[in-house]
């Protein structure tokens, strides 16, 4: 699989409202605890906030949100836990890549994977 191109800045606001709308989809699935829902939304907003609009994004980095992203959606469509686990699975990995360029992020993502395993999820 060939990694994403770095995001240009224009690119960048897109980003930031999908983490937007997903935190809104996840506050809004029935079948998550409450408190789930809201913890993990919260969570979305922050990495959203974290990218910087006016600056570019590596591959690695790119990866990093993307992959945050399909947990999310996974997490709002109730995907069967098998995927959901593939998904988790490609988080790990991505957050592994992105870490030494872009540390606030990739300790959001640790963050978001920690609550999902003390959510049960």
């Amino acid at each position: 699989m060939s990694e994403p191109n770095p995001q240009t800045p224009a690119e960048i606001p897109q980003i930031q409202l999908q983490l937007r709308q997903l935190a809104m989809s996840l506050r809004e699935a029935s079948h998550l605890d409450p408190q789930a829902k809201q913890s993990l939304a919260a969570l979305l907003e922050e990495l959203g906030a974290e990218l910087d609009p006016t600056g570019s994004i590596s591959a690695p980095t790119a990866h990093l949100t993307d992959a945050v992203s399909n947990v999310a959606r996974a997490l709002h469509e109730s995907h069967s836990p098998g995927l959901l686990q593939v998904a988790n699975d490609r988080l790990k990995q991505a957050a592994l890549r992105a870490e030494t360029e872009a540390p606030g992020l990739t300790g959001i993502a640790y963050r978001f994977l920690d609550m999902l395993a003390s959510f049960g999820i």
